[in-house]
């Protein structure tokens, strides 16, 4: 969601990780929110959460123009939470609803937080900021068993307010194993000059995720790769959802569903058999 313009009131949620996320803008693109750990148990705070981020933003859930919801992947009960709680209040009030890709918004606040943290802690890294390169992104969320889910994003370099993530390779459940030795088939695959600068990992990055990437993928990429610990904030649904409505994008309230990935079918097999 984009700051000092002219825009859009909008609410925007997410429920599909252990963070409860809301998020409010103003017509003059003042973003306020709470981004809170809620223990997966969302469905008690949900309501009170919106309420409280409304408050705070001096608005009501009436005054709003536009309903951005995360519809995962990630917890399947969580993801539930989120997208009935918008459905139900885009309905009721007549309010245009979008779902968004909670990967995609993981992706861009992930990348953009990041930045942003090494460019105040390292004078030296303006290279690393300032220039206009690319960069792929790979958002995770931790499914157990050595599962994640997951996607790849590719972003520029620049200000991040207003964009959206590239869609390189769709939303998925994988084995983390094997998402690693697809991304190092594709970088090998790349031609040097084509090879994006920064390859980051955000999101849910555990102890044996992290492990996995870097037993796979650390030589390989060298100072390309970056892992980075990140919670989803709500704004960068909101930011989404925005982009999405501008380019003509919505919603039927009634119709809108979470995104339930599965894992394939030959994953599923190898996952039993270990």
């Amino acid at each position: 969601m984009e700051n000092n313009k002219q825009t859009k009131k909008v609410l925007a949620i997410d429920t599909s990780t252990a963070t409860l996320a809301v998020a409010v803008q103003n017509a003059v693109g003042q973003v306020f929110e709470s981004n809170t750990q809620a223990e997966r148990n969302h469905s008690i705070h949900m309501m009170k959460g919106i309420e409280d981020t409304l408050n705070q933003a001096g608005l009501n859930i009436k005054d709003m123009d536009l309903i951005a919801v995360g519809v995962g992947p990630g917890s399947y009960t969580g993801i539930r939470i989120a997208v009935t709680t918008a459905k139900t209040l885009a309905w009721s009030l007549n309010i245009p609803i979008v779902g968004v890709s909670s990967l995609a918004a993981t992706a861009l606040g992930g990348l953009a937080t990041a930045l942003s943290l090494k460019q105040a802690e390292c004078e030296g890294i303006s290279e690393l900021v300032d220039n206009k390169s690319s960069h792929w992104v790979i958002p995770l969320v931790d499914a157990r068993r050595g599962q994640v889910y997951t996607g790849l994003y590719q972003l520029e370099q620049g200000d991040f307010s207003g964009k959206i993530p590239l869609k390189l390779e769709s939303d998925r459940i994988t084995l983390m194993s094997l998402w690693c030795e697809n991304l190092a088939n594709k970088w090998d695959a790349l031609k040097e000059e084509d090879k994006p600068s920064g390859i980051w990992f955000v999101g849910e990055t555990t102890e044996m995720h992290t492990k996995t990437i870097m037993d796979t993928l650390g030589d390989k990429l060298g100072d390309a790769l970056h892992i980075f610990a990140y919670e989803l904030s709500a704004k960068w649904i909101g930011q989404c959802g925005e982009h999405a409505f501008e380019q003509g994008q919505h919603d039927e309230a009634h119709t809108l569903v979470p995104n339930y990935t599965q894992l394939a079918e030959a994953e599923a097999a190898l996952l039993a058999r270990k």
